[in-house]
């Protein structure tokens, strides 16, 4: 992951910009949720997102679709 600022914990830095209402919808979650900051509640999401995502993927591989 060369090219990411790494913090004095050694965990890569990224920046991203997303618009405000999705911010909000972030920081309800994070407050819902209990994380104790913004970063924890959004690789939360992230992961949930990917396992459904693999998930998905693995049903696509079994589903025939006829026309």
């Amino acid at each position: 992951m060369s090219g990411y600022k790494k913090t004095a914990n050694a965990r890569p830095v990224i920046n991203i910009t997303i618009p405000e209402e999705l911010l909000d919808k972030i920081e309800d979650y994070r407050y819902n949720e209990i994380f104790s900051n913004s970063s924890q509640a959004i690789c939360n999401l992230i992961e949930s997102g990917l396992k459904i995502s693999r998930r998905e993927k693995e049903v696509d591989k079994y589903c025939i679709f006829v026309c």
